[in-house]
């Protein structure tokens, strides 16, 4: 009953339409998470610790859509890129992936990188 009612759903208009929008939607975040960010599974246990690792992950992606859209209207000077250059994620700086990678494993505690995510941003306000 269910898959036919499903299938009947899906061949009208309306599921049509909402099927090839989930590809735009939805099917462009799991692929940049696999991809681009190289996380196929999740290697800890508890729905808290699960939350937490996915949280990081949705985080880091959307500070990397934030930093290429800073570098398109000329934001932040570290994050420009020359005239010319096509702009993607592969010439971002390494230091935003060391410490987003740190960031994600966990290698330091909370108000460790805190006090680094302070320190320079201190650094570069001279």
């Amino acid at each position: 009953y269910f898959k036919h009612q499903a299938k009947a759903h899906l061949e009208s208009d309306y599921g049509k339409r909402i099927y090839a929008q989930r590809k735009i939607d939805v099917e462009t975040v799991f692929g940049r998470m696999k991809g681009v960010f190289g996380m196929r599974r999740v290697h800890v246990r508890g729905n808290q610790a699960v939350h937490n690792d996915i949280g990081l992950m949705l985080m880091s992606m959307n500070l990397t859509k934030l930093i290429l859209e800073l570098r398109r209207k000329g934001g932040h000077p570290s994050t420009s890129s020359e005239k010319g250059k096509k702009n993607n994620e592969g010439h971002l700086k390494p230091t935003v992936f060391i410490v987003l990678f740190l960031l994600r494993t966990g290698f330091f505690p909370a108000p460790f990188c805190t006090a680094v995510l302070s320190l320079s941003r201190k650094g570069s306000n001279n």
